[in-house]
């Protein structure tokens, strides 16, 4: 995970998983994440930018897993 990297992706840095706190450390979004600009109502987000955000959702997923495929392939 700290070495995917690409554009549209938040820096994952790194993660305690030690009971009872457990946390991911990222990147800094200055204005919030995904999640708190889909669910601000307030925001009327226009076709053209829903458009380009779908299309770069698509485009990391495809990243993503171009990556993790070429992890499972690399030999031992």
């Amino acid at each position: 995970m700290k070495d995917l990297h690409h554009e549209h992706l938040v820096r994952f840095i790194g993660a305690s998983v030690d009971p009872p706190h457990c946390f991911l450390l990222t990147e800094y979004c200055p204005r919030g994440s995904l999640q708190d600009i889909l669910e601000n109502e307030q925001l009327k987000l226009d076709w053209t930018f829903r458009y380009s955000l779908m299309h770069d959702i698509v485009k990391v997923g495809f990243t993503v897993f171009e990556l993790a495929n070429r992890q499972l392939l690399k030999p031992a």
